[in-house]
């Protein structure tokens, strides 16, 4: 009896022991089916305690080259490693993380013409379907817009900025950042928010630039990075 009661306890601590190894496994197949990975679980859990080892960019680009780029049009061209346009195009990337993300643009510096434009949530870059963020000197008396755009047509602007007293808008690097977060979008130029809007037509995409008619800008390097 005794023998018998040994074996029964033995049996029941395997049994316990595989039901809880097999915790791990349900747990990831059902994170799995709504779309949230290890990592995403791990991040949370690690920011929320206060550690910055998930904030490392989906991807930087110094612009060494153009080979993870895709050129519409217009002649992109790299010059003493800044992207760089001397007439209207567009030029679109693909990025990992493609629907919550905050693009860092540093030294985007416009030397000629009515602007560029930074896209976002492209989902058919030779339609032209996504938003877009205008620095935009020749709208109106100069503004920066947030607006959509679809089928090569732009709507009209959801969100409008125009600076006041001396702002240049010419021959002086200014860096910008777009929190894409949700339906709500907000553009920084040099750490100043300046717009603010909402929208839900286009949930991902990549993103790029566009640039029109004689526009002449330079950018010195750009990120996609998690938001904070």
């Amino acid at each position: 009896m005794i023998n018998s009661k040994k074996g029964n306890a033995g049996q029941g601590f395997l049994e316990y022991a595989l039901i809880i190894s097999l915790i791990p496994v349900l747990l990831i197949g059902a994170l799995d089916v709504m779309g949230v990975t290890l990592r995403d679980v791990y991040c949370n859990v690690i920011t929320t305690l206060g550690s910055d080892a998930c904030k490392g960019s989906f991807f930087t680009d110094s612009f060494d080259s153009l080979d993870e780029w895709e050129i519409v049009n217009g002649k992109w061209n790299i010059n003493d490693g800044k992207l760089c346009n001397d007439k209207g195009g567009k030029i679109f990337r693909d990025i990992p993380q493609s629907d919550d993300y905050q693009i860092n643009l540093s030294g985007a510096n416009l030397t000629k013409g009515n602007g560029f434009g930074i896209m976002f949530r492209s989902t058919d870059y030779e339609k032209d379907n996504g938003y877009i963020f205008q620095y935009d000197p020749g709208y109106g008396r100069g503004e920066m817009i947030f607006r959509e755009r679809a089928n090569g047509r732009e709507f009209r602007p959801s969100a409008r900025y125009r600076p006041t007293g001396d702002y240049d808008w010419y021959n002086e690097p200014h860096d910008i950042k777009l929190i894409v977060q949700g339906d709500t979008f907000t553009a920084f130029v040099d750490d100043q928010q300046v717009l603010q809007t909402q929208d839900n037509t286009w949930g991902e995409g990549g993103f790029g630039f566009r640039t029109w008619n004689a526009t002449e800008v330079c950018f010195d390097n750009v990120s996609v990075d998690p938001i904070p």
